[in-house]
């Protein structure tokens, strides 16, 4: 009788100590987020198999009986928590209610109240007998009319558990999608093996195949723990607001691995999850090591950090926060990067103008002081001594009035050309006639020309850039004015322009005796203070062309050596073939 009892209590050994094992490994970790259910359900699996494994060693009905019925509490049990673990897993936390789950727990409670009570109504077994012909210890019963309504709900929490994972399976990212399909072969062997047993279609007779089911459900936990570091990482549920934040969003573990990092971390990384879970910090934030000690410290933490240099340097809002299982015991670290780069340099250009404002007044009161002052001085004399003076000294005061009162025009015009620039929201550009351009600065230069005697020489052509002609107009203006007030005696103008692929630098060489290379980096400065410099007529004109080629994608520069003259250039983009206008804001 029962030929197969002995090997039936060997491999059930085996199953309850897979049990027991990760019942342990999970109840080390109970203390992270979202594990009591699922520690609770291991608990019931175990007990269950304890259960089932004394209820092989019984050979007759009142001891089969009786570990039948201890094995419904943690059946049900099981039940209840598993699907509870399921619900929270895949992001449906908020259904877990308690009043819902009261109500959720109460069909199992009263199969268990039947099952120990079923002496005095048969709602569960209607008749228990001792099966002889089978291969292990075990009964024959005819099952009451209470044992097919627990049966039908057990099945319908199973299937509820079995579509959410489904659903995450298909939703989710790869890494989670593995460890939804782990947990799914966990639900899906005991569901299979307890069809088979309620259908009495047993390989063995009277052995039934669920406690043994979930040896493969154990094993989908203990895959899960170890390689796909389920309860480390955050569950599915991630997948409805942190997948589709634009903040970088990266968790380390403990022993500052990464676990998780969301589709705005891999694109600011440029890693793949699959490359980065499982790096170490250091690794993955190699171009940040200031992060990566920030990390270490154990505590929340806000702040900024930047990554790159000139043009391509970002500048992220840094949250750190310290993800702990125990108060004394870090679980990992939560971290936040909210790209800041444009507020960032907002803020520079605020400080830039304060500063540039600062200087602006000085500028002015040093640049319109002077002629200011030489007006009132020769107006003062003229007013009171003009019977005086003979007509000649008359014409040359009033001469040299007039010509301050024309420089003191330029400086005037210069500001308000400069604020025009800076204010213009945007600017319409356009092919340039860049012959025509020059051609119009030259002519407003005549006189400086011919007092000077400049000689000016230009190339045959022009590369077709974009650009704004009033604006360009006053680039030539400032070049071509700077090249002959400071070039040789005469001055020797040459203008020419190269092509460097996607843009066209135009230059202006003079021959005068130069610049020093501590005088060139600060005369193209916004405002520069003109006692700070020693080449004076440079600044305020300088800064105008650097402001409205920078506005216009261009660059501005200036090669000098001393006693060989200097070279001031300025760069715009090539006009696309086709292109008739385009923005720049």
């Amino acid at each position: 009788m029962w030929p197969y009892a002995t090997h039936a209590v060997t491999f059930m050994s085996f199953t309850v100590a897979i049990s027991t094992l990760v019942m342990l490994w999970i109840w080390q970790r109970r203390h992270a987020a979202q594990a009591g259910y699922l520690v609770a359900s291991t608990i019931s699996v175990t007990l269950w198999s304890i259960g089932y494994l004394i209820e092989l060693t019984q050979r007759d009905v009142a001891g089969l009986s009786f570990w039948n019925r201890t094995q419904y509490l943690f059946i049900q049990a099981t039940l209840v928590t598993w699907t509870a673990f399921v619900i929270q897993y895949t992001g449906n936390g908020h259904w877990l209610t308690p009043l819902r789950l009261v109500a959720a727990s109460t069909i199992p409670a009263l199969t268990v109240l039947f099952a120990w009570t079923n002496d005095r109504h048969g709602l569960v077994w209607q008749q228990i007998t001792l099966n002889r012909a089978g291969a292990v210890p075990s009964t024959l019963s005819v099952r009451g009319p209470w044992y097919w309504i627990a049966a039908g709900y057990s099945y319908l929490l199973i299937l509820l558990a079995t579509f959410l994972l489904i659903r995450a399976l298909i939703r989710s990212p790869e890494l989670y999608r593995r460890q939804a399909g782990m947990l799914l072969i966990g639900v899906l062997a005991p569901w299979l093996a307890n069809i088979l047993h309620l259908a009495n279609l047993e390989p063995i007779p009277g052995l039934e195949l669920t406690p043994f089911a979930f040896t493969l459900t154990n094993i989908s936990f203990a895959w899960n723990l170890f390689h796909n570091r389920l309860l480390d990482i955050m569950p599915i549920a991630r997948a409805a607001i942190v997948e589709r934040m634009r903040d970088a969003v990266i968790v380390l573990d403990a022993h500052m691995r990464v676990v998780d990092l969301n589709p705005a971390a891999q694109a600011l990384l440029q890693r793949t999850d699959v490359e980065s879970i499982g790096q170490h910090v250091d690794h993955l934030l190699h171009e940040w090591p200031e992060l990566s000690d920030q990390c270490r410290s154990g505590t929340d933490k806000q702040t900024e950090v930047s990554r790159g240099e000139g043009p391509n340097r970002q500048t992220f809002d840094l949250h750190l926060y310290s993800l702990r299982e125990t108060r004394w015991r870090s679980g990992g670290v939560l971290i936040v990067l909210h790209d800041i780069t444009e507020q960032a340099r907002a803020a520079e250009q605020r400080e830039l103008l304060i500063q540039e404002l600062d200087a602006f007044a000085h500028t002015v009161a040093h640049d319109l002081k002077t002629p200011l002052t030489s007006i009132i001085a020769y107006s003062n004399l003229l007013s009171s001594h003009y019977e005086q003076f003979d007509p000649e000294r008359v014409k040359r005061y009033l001469n040299t009035i007039a010509q301050t009162s024309f420089k003191m025009n330029n400086i005037i015009d210069e500001l308000l050309l400069l604020s025009s620039v800076r204010n213009q929201a945007q600017v319409e550009t356009s092919p340039l006639d860049m012959q025509q351009i020059v051609n119009n600065a030259r002519q407003r230069l005549n006189t400086l020309v011919e007092q000077s005697g400049a000689e000016i020489q230009e190339p045959e052509t022009w590369p077709i850039v974009l650009g704004y002609t009033a604006w360009i107009e006053e680039v030539w203006v400032n070049y071509l004015s700077n090249a002959i007030k400071y070039g040789g005696q005469p001055p020797h103008v040459e203008l020419g322009a190269t092509n460097q692929g996607k843009y066209a630098r135009f230059w202006v060489r003079d021959n005068g005796p130069g610049i020093a290379p501590e005088e060139q980096g600060r005369l193209f400065a916004m405002f520069t203070r003109l006692d700070q410099v020693k080449a004076e007529g440079y600044g305020l004109g300088l800064s105008i062309v650097r402001r409205i080629v920078t506005r216009l994608g261009g660059e501005v520069g200036v090669e000098s050596e001393k006693g060989k003259g200097s070279t001031f250039w300025f760069t715009l983009p090539i006009a696309p073939t086709g292109q008739n206008k385009g923005k720049h804001e």
